[in-house]
């Protein structure tokens, strides 16, 4: 919670309202925010990027993105649509959450349904946040910071860019990691 913010203001949403208009509307940073946005984030070569990754063509046209500054970025792949968290300092973090939720509209595509039947829901969601640190390597060679996941996946994604290294293919890489599901 931001140390500006009276924690019963969350419970009074003018109150909310108000804060959100004073902080970040009237001082302009969120368009500040979205001109660095606009300079900064070259989406064709994260779509280049995405394709290396998982060696096919990908069409991101009708993903919607919206800003929050709350700090945590929902999506909705039925609906084509993700939040960008809002950032005043470390906005390179936000170029690497487009690379990270692109991702995850990847996987939900080509592999979701079939690893949650077979696997559960709740392996499945493991797998797709785990996987996001073969975005590493990319995110390295664009001097972006790097996506460092959740603790709770640590394990997993140590296997995954140890197998990721050794196949550099994203079928084989999830083949095998299913074995440690």
């Amino acid at each position: 919670m931001p140390e500006d913010l009276n924690p019963a203001c969350l419970k009074d949403r003018d109150c909310l309202s108000d804060y959100i208009q004073k902080k970040f509307y009237k001082t302009k940073a969120i368009n500040t925010f979205l001109e660095w946005l606009k300079k900064n984030v070259d989406i064709k070569q994260i779509q280049t990027d995405l394709e290396f990754i998982v060696s096919e063509k990908i069409d991101y046209r009708e993903i919607g993105v919206y800003l929050t500054t709350f700090h945590r970025a929902p999506y909705n792949f039925e609906k084509k649509y993700f939040y960008l968290i809002y950032r005043d300092k470390n906005k390179n973090r936000s170029i690497t959450g487009i690379y990270h939720e692109l991702f995850h509209f990847y996987f939900h595509q080509h592999y979701m349904d079939q690893i949650r039947t077979k696997y559960g829901s709740e392996k499945a969601n493991q797998l797709k946040e785990s996987l996001t640190v073969i975005l590493n390597d990319v995110l390295i060679k664009r001097s972006l910071p790097q996506d460092k996941g959740y603790s709770e996946h640590k394990n997993l994604r140590e296997k995954i860019i140890k197998i990721w290294h050794k196949e550099k293919n994203l079928d084989s890489t999830i083949k095998k990691i299913l074995l440690h599901l």
